[in-house]
């Protein structure tokens, strides 16, 4: 399926015409043209009547460097493919406050439920990854 679509329609002057936005919210990342593309067919009356499709924005795949914040101590950049034991290493260096860290880095795009793009849980063609992570400190129970 295509998964979630929302749909918005405005006027353009007084001759009648209407802009459709069509957005397609939840098949994320670059679909490829393997994933098919638009088609219409033309079905307007009227001198000029024609449709036309523009692609507003590209999808993208994840990159880059991300941080954490835990208890007043930051992590270094982190990069957005890290393994868990590197991520784990990483939030026993930088977080003093750690006692210890479990860290489970779950890869959505191996997920067969979500080959089509349609996944309500994160993303896949994207290139996102699911991360749990589970805090031990000397503190106690804190809030998230």
């Amino acid at each position: 399926g295509i998964g979630d679509v929302s749909v918005s329609r405005s006027f353009t002057g007084s001759s009648g015409g209407s802009v459709w936005q069509i957005t397609f919210s939840s098949a994320v990342g670059d679909n490829g043209s393997d994933s098919g593309h638009i088609t219409t067919t033309n079905l307007l009356s009227g001198m000029g009547a024609s449709i036309s499709v523009h692609t507003i924005s590209q999808g993208n795949t994840i990159g880059g460097n991300f941080s954490l914040s835990f208890l007043g101590s930051k992590t270094r950049s982190i990069p957005h493919d890290v393994s868990a034991k590197e991520m784990k290493n990483i939030l026993m260096d930088d977080i003093t406050s750690l006692a210890s860290a479990h860290v489970i880095r779950s890869d959505l795009t191996s997920n067969d439920n979500c080959n089509d793009g349609f996944c309500k849980n994160g993303p896949t063609k994207a290139g996102g990854y699911l991360w749990t992570l589970t805090l031990t400190t000397s503190i106690g129970n804190l809030s998230p």
